[in-house]
């Protein structure tokens, strides 16, 4: 019996990093001052939350720019919840997109899936 040490991932993992390599490009392009969403000061409660966008203007963002059906925006934005790339500051359990006035933040680039090759072996 061979006990393999390196572990090649194969087919089954270079397409899912080429996906995740396209997603975390838009979201990039998501996060541009002049193009991208919308970010500022919110007001929750007694708190300023800096850098905060609504759900409602992520949603209108990927209906503009991809230019897809609002369904099809919805469930872009809520997967990209749920793979963590924006999360919501207001329902920590709930991690979809919902298109009204709920706050997300975008995640910090290290915690993306694919940065800095830590899935490579």
């Amino acid at each position: 019996m061979t006990i393999r040490t390196n572990h090649d991932h194969g087919q089954h993992y270079r397409p899912r990093m080429a996906c995740l390599k396209k997603v975390e490009a838009l979201v990039v392009q998501m996060q541009d001052r002049k193009t991208g969403i919308k970010m500022q000061e919110q007001k929750l409660v007694i708190t300023t939350i800096p850098h905060a966008m609504t759900g409602q203007d992520i949603h209108a963002w990927i209906v503009n720019r991809l230019k897809v059906t609002a369904e099809e925006a919805l469930a872009f934005g809520t997967m990209l919840v749920a793979y963590g790339y924006i999360y919501p500051l207001q329902n920590h359990k709930k991690l979809v997109l919902n298109p009204d006035a709920n706050l997300y933040r975008f995640q910090t680039p290290y915690f993306w899936p694919a940065q800095n090759g830590r899935w490579t072996t």
